[in-house]
């Protein structure tokens, strides 16, 4: 192979690497929104109506609960600063009961979106949900700690 032909060979290489790169940066953020935007679409469905369109706990059933809903966008600063994705997961799922609730009245989404994904693994669908409404949730934070 001549030199000019092993350079012209390197060169390709090199483009093709880093169009490999910038398609997997793209994809990546294309999935983060994704996320995003199917957390948003399943807590409007699923949340809204007790936690309000903006998540401040004023949803149109709020004032039916025993307790009111709590302020969603709250969740980093009462967490000193950190968002408790872990905790919040749980709650959705229904693995941690929350403290002054009725039994039952915060209704537990793992059951729900189990039977969304009845045609797929079912377990991983309920759990990229969840995922998508952490994500979601993330994204609503406001003010400092």
């Amino acid at each position: 192979m001549s030199e000019s032909r092993a350079v012209g060979a390197l060169a390709c290489a090199v483009v093709a690497w880093m169009a490999g790169s910038a398609t997997l940066a793209v994809s990546v953020e294309d999935q983060r929104m994704g996320a995003l935007t199917r957390g948003a679409l399943l807590y409007r469905a699923h949340c809204s109506v007790c936690h309000g369109v903006e998540g401040r706990g004023d949803g149109r059933l709020a004032g039916e609960l025993q307790k009111p809903p709590s302020d969603l966008t709250r969740l980093r600063r009462e967490g000193d600063g950190e968002f408790p994705a872990d905790r919040v997961r749980r709650l959705i799922d229904g693995r941690q009961e929350l403290a002054g609730h009725a039994p039952g009245e915060m209704p537990v989404w793992g059951l729900t979106f189990l039977e969304h994904g009845r045609t797929d693994d079912q377990g991983g669908a309920a759990e990229a949900m969840i995922d998508d409404l952490v994500v979601y949730l993330r994204s609503i934070q406001t003010g400092e700690r």
